[in-house]
């Protein structure tokens, strides 16, 4: 014990010289006039050193772990000290090494318990808590090679990639069970819409690596198979009716950004308690999980925990002037026109047929058939193009879809187009027919809805082309999707949360023996 006090003094004196010097050359660089950014750097390095001192004076305090030749756990079996083993634990004020006493049956065999460990709750990992929040911090949002160069460059942190990539991915599969544990957002702060949206991105694949890579210089058309797996992504929001004409929205399509009529608008409502997920198409215990099928999962989770009023702040009168609840919010399906996604959606109304369904066609992907039409009746005429646009886009937001559509085909007889224009037309019409139902605009704008999908395509672009799909980028299935899950806890705002349910879940499977540790008069060093 002598020997241990005599050590704790010394890093005391370590750590005061520390002091000592830092302060010394804080003054020192005010006479002489060092510029404020290297006294910045210089002081931060001294706060690295003494946190650094101040660890291992916490550490050697803690002491070995050792508890006597026999422990009882609280299964009631008796395990006894084994030799001292070594373990790293590499933190953001640099790295140590462990020695620490285990206990276990017999010698050569598998640890049962080391006190030390449990005590401390130190991660399964070598990086410490605090330094894999950083990891899911900086590579969920640039490059792993980038986030090294800054650990390095910042903290003096020797962080690997694969190190990195290994920790993300098993965080990245801890966010399917915490999802579960999420509880659904404040009814008083949601919307009287409920907008549920999917849509598909393409993700950089890895090669298989049975797969020849010669291959890919072979002179083809079109896209290359097998390069790019579609993730699904599927958003759920609430938001308040936002009242508006064909007229408003022809506005904000065509204007000019100095045009007086868009200026001194009422300000659209932002979307509430926006969340989002993605799926990559995937394999699990050799069953295959489809991803479109794992994002309306989620959906049909957030419409069964979302969709429903809160009746004490929504009441609508009855015919006998008596207040009744109302049961459920408006349900926004939007989407564009992928009937798989259509074919989901129909599945949800069947489970959930009380509920007051609206299915809308995103405008802006009825607006790109139309200039597919507007490029066929004037090609090389951008004046006659954008003239024709305007005019068809006013008809479909003011419901007269069943008039374009007449119209259309009208002009491809009378035009005589030729085979590849009227097959142009063709497509267009076929595609409005199918999904007229859903273009009922004139009827949405009315009432207050959404008809346009910025928040999937917002997220489709950000949340997944923004980091899956930078330059020479390509991912392993499993990579891709642990970090899907782990951008999605950013975007939803549950970094915190999520980083405190992993820690909590990591020690109920590393410490099954914690309350036996908590209960003992640990022998702290003096």
């Amino acid at each position: 014990m002598g020997s241990v006090s005599n050590t704790l003094v010394e890093n005391n004196n370590e750590l005061n010289l520390l002091l000592s010097e830092a302060s010394r050359y804080v003054s020192e660089a005010a006479q002489t006039g060092i510029a404020a950014h290297d006294v910045e750097k210089q002081v931060f390095d001294y706060v690295l050193k003494m946190g650094h001192q101040m660890l291992v004076t916490f550490f050697q305090l803690q002491g070995d772990g050792n508890l006597g030749e026999t422990l009882t756990l609280s299964d009631g079996q008796k395990v006894k000290r084994l030799d001292a083993r070594t373990r790293t634990y590499r933190s953001l004020l640099g790295d140590f090494r462990l020695n620490r006493y285990g206990y276990g049956v017999r010698d050569k065999q598998a640890v049962v318990c080391y006190p030390l460990d449990t005590r401390l709750q130190l991660p399964e990992e070598e990086h410490s808590y605090p330094v894999q929040e950083l990891f899911h911090l900086l590579t969920t949002e640039v490059s792993y090679i980038t986030a090294r160069e800054i650990l390095g460059k910042l903290l003096k942190i020797n962080a690997t990639v694969d190190s990195m990539e290994r920790i993300n991915q098993r965080c990245g599969e801890a966010v399917d069970a915490f999802r579960e544990t999420l509880q659904m957002p404040d009814p008083a702060q949601e919307g009287e819409l409920f907008v549920l949206t999917a849509d598909g991105k393409g993700v950089p694949i890895r090669h298989a690596k049975d797969a020849a890579r010669i291959s890919d210089q072979q002179a083809k058309s079109g896209p290359r198979p097998d390069r790019k797996r579609m993730a699904v992504v599927g958003a759920a929001y609430t938001i308040k009716p936002f009242l508006r004409t064909p007229l408003d929205i022809l506005e904000a399509l065509f204007c000019e950004p100095d045009n007086a009529l868009c200026q001194d608008k009422p300000k659209r409502p932002f979307p509430q308690n926006k969340q989002v997920v993605a799926n990559l198409t995937r394999q699990t215990n050799d069953v295959e999980l489809k991803a479109s099928q794992l994002t309306f999962d989620w959906l049909a989770q957030q419409v069964k925990g979302r969709g429903e009023n809160n009746p004490i702040l929504e009441l609508v009168q009855s015919g006998d002037s008596d207040p009744q609840p109302a049961s459920t919010k408006i349900h926004l399906a939007m989407m564009d026109g992928q009937e798989s996604l259509w074919n989901q959606v129909k599945q949800l109304k069947e489970t959930y047929p009380e509920r007051k369904w609206v299915e809308i066609l995103d405008l802006m992907h009825a607006n790109s058939y139309l200039w597919e039409a507007a490029c066929a009746f004037h090609p090389g005429d951008n004046k006659q193009q954008l003239i024709f646009m305007k005019d068809r886009v006013l008809r479909v937001l003011s419901g007269d879809v069943m008039t374009v559509i007449s119209g259309f085909r009208q002009m491809a007889t009378k035009r005589r187009l030729n085979k590849t224009l009227q097959a142009v037309v063709v497509k267009v019409c076929r595609y409005f027919e199918n999904n007229q139902h859903r273009m009922k605009y004139n009827e949405y704008l009315a009432a207050g809805y959404p008809i346009a999908t910025g928040v999937i395509e917002g997220a489709c672009r950000h949340y997944v082309k923004d980091r899956m799909e930078r330059a020479g980028m390509r991912w392993t299935i499993k990579g891709a999707q642990a970090m899907l899950n782990m951008r999605s806890v950013n975007l939803n705002g549950n970094f915190d949360e999520f980083n405190q349910y992993r820690i909590q879940q990591q020690a109920k499977k590393l410490y099954p023996h914690a309350n036996t540790i908590a209960a003992i008069g640990w022998p702290i060093a003096a």
